[in-house]
């Protein structure tokens, strides 16, 4: 290697080739209508209960109907819980602009009255 260029190009290949394999690119899905505390697990359960519904094993389907249950309750709990950890570390008015962001979102359903 004789020139600068060289070098370079040499330390980008090696750097790529490296990073291809141990940081590999996993393509993931992400819809805008997903909830936030939605995860790939979760996705996956919720098909798997859904294909033993449409095919009619109904033991399967009500094994999997609880365990979607049970997981969609738990994930619900920790997401919150880390919300309301992270607001530990703010000032009392970001913390209850916050929360209200929570208790009220911004985008209320036109059809239900108050």
């Amino acid at each position: 290697m004789n020139s600068c260029q060289e070098m370079a190009d040499h330390f980008y290949s090696v750097i790529l080739t490296l990073l291809d394999e141990y940081l590999p690119i996993i393509p993931q899905c992400i819809y805008s209508s997903d909830t936030p505390w939605v995860t790939p697990q979760f996705r996956w359960l919720v098909k798997r209960r859904q294909r033993a519904f449409l095919s009619g094993q109904t033991s399967l389907y009500r094994k999997l109907h609880n365990q979607t249950n049970c997981l969609a309750t738990s994930l619900r709990k920790q997401y919150f819980q880390r919300k309301i950890n992270s607001l530990h570390s703010v000032d009392p008015h970001s913390w209850w602009s916050k929360i209200k962001q929570f208790l009220h979102p911004s985008d209320p359903n036109p059809y239900c009255s108050l």
